[in-house]
Parts: C-alpha cells; structure tokens; sequence
C-alpha cells in the first residue's frame, strides 16, 4: 500500500509519538497502516493533547513540512517554485541592475541572467513565497556553498549565447566586490518582487515580516542591495541602515547595501 498523502502520514505520525506511541516516523508503503492503527488505539483526549503540543512547536522538520515564516513559506514544490521564478522574471528582467552583464540585451538574454540568480537561490532552499503567492524573495545564508550542475550549465549558456567570454572576468570582478562588502555571516534578499496584477502592499509586506523572522530565528542580519533610489528609500523607511555605497565597475550606477541585525527586528 503506496500512501497517496505521504505529508499528512508523517505528520500524523509525529503527533501519535506525543501521545507515547511506539511509532516509527518513515515514509514505507506500511506506514499509513501503522498510523491508522495507532489512532484506534488512542483516547481522543490524549490525541487532542499531543496535537496541541505538535502545533504549539517551531521545530522546523526538513522534508516533512516546508520552511513556514509568518508571512512568507518556503517554495520547494515544483509548481511553487515555477511561480516565484515567473513573479521575479517578469518584475526584474529590465532591471540594468540585472542585465548589465548582457552583451546584447535580447529577451531570451535578460530572462536567462534572471534565472541564472534565481536558480542559485533555489539551489540552496531560499525560494520563499508570501502567503498569498503574490510576491518572491530569493533569501538565504550568505555562506551557503550548494549549486548544481544544472545551473552551472545556464551559467555557461548565458557566456556563450547572450555575455561573451570576456563577461566572466567582469562578473568575478562584481562577486568579489560584493563579498568584500558584505559581513562575514548574514542572510542575503537577492531577489524580490510582486506579480504585476497585485494590488496594495500586502505581498511586500509579508514577505518582509517573513524575512526578519527566519533571520532572528537564526540570529543572523539581513543584507540587502539595491541600485535604485526609490527603493533605497524603501529600505530606509523599514529601518535598514545604510553601511556602503560603492560604484557599480562597469555601469553608471551606486549600488547602496543596508543591514538590520537581529535585536533591530
């Protein structure tokens, strides 16, 4: 017997453990049984217990449930991640900020250099979702070392079809500029952005509460980086201090970092 809702079978399981039951929590083809019969077994008193402590936990549980942040969740399912990429695409793609590395600015060239950067998050689990799936962040560890071959061949078409050898060499330059402005240890907001048809604030905002909760949780700041004035005011105006400025090596354009540290949240 294959479980059609492997998810709730495990997390079925973690809540019959905080009722006493001698329950292996694996994902077997046995294991909804084992669960079944687990809750025939238990009183509902002592069910309606373990599953008001299970709730009352902030255990992240990798692979059972998706990286929950009020505000915010992490996109780790196909679709979910499909729909933060075309969020960030379509909001950033212009961006000069983005494409400067293009040698010719072609459509297919800008979308490529945006995948590029969002894949490197998606590579280490920082894809994140607001809550009404109408904004994206790419946020994760500064020191996160995780990529994959997949991304590596993007990297090598966007050289090859759209930036030119000589572009490498420019963007090691860029990298090492950036890393030798950044703190040591930090979370990074690489990308974010809002669906073009959404309406107010909302999105923006939680993903923002979002992102200071899971930095707190792991009592690291947040570093952020923008080319644009108007949203250097934005960070402005949500408490992040501006600690660098520096000129971008190749465009004509300030690229402004801010920080927020754990006890400013």
């Amino acid at each position: 017997m294959t479980s059609r809702f492997p998810t709730l079978h495990l997390v079925l399981g973690l809540i019959l453990q905080g009722c006493g039951c001698p329950l292996a929590v694996d994902a077997s083809p046995n294991f909804p049984i084992a669960i079944s019969e687990a809750i025939r077994a238990i009183s509902p008193k002592h069910l309606g217990t373990a599953l008001s402590q299970f709730l009352s936990t902030r255990v992240s549980m990798r692979g059972i449930l998706p990286h929950i942040h009020p505000g915010m969740n992490q996109a780790y399912r196909p679709e979910r991640i499909e729909r933060a990429r075309e969020i960030l695409v379509e909001a950033l793609k212009d961006s000069l900020g983005v494409h400067w590395v293009l040698r010719n600015k072609s459509e297919a060239g800008k979308v490529l250099a945006l995948e590029v950067l969002f894949f490197e998050g998606a590579d280490k689990e920082g894809v994140f979702l607001s809550d009404d799936g109408q904004g994206a962040v790419v946020f994760y560890d500064i020191n996160d070392q995780r990529w994959s071959w997949s991304n590596a061949r993007r990297k090598a078409l966007l050289v090859l079809r759209h930036a030119g050898v000589a572009s490498v060499w420019r963007l090691l330059k860029y990298r090492r500029m950036i890393a030798a402005t950044r703190p040591k240890d930090a979370m990074v907001g690489f990308l974010v952005g809002t669906d073009r048809f959404a309406k107010g604030t909302k999105a923006i905002f939680d993903i923002h509460e979002g992102m200071q909760k899971l930095a707190k949780s792991r009592n690291l700041p947040i570093c952020l980086e923008t080319t644009q004035p108007r949203v250097r005011r934005l960070y402005q105006y949500a408490g992040y201090t501006e600690y660098a400025v520096r000129r971008h090596p190749f465009v004509d354009l300030d690229i402004y970092f801010f920080i927020k540290h754990p006890d400013d949240v």
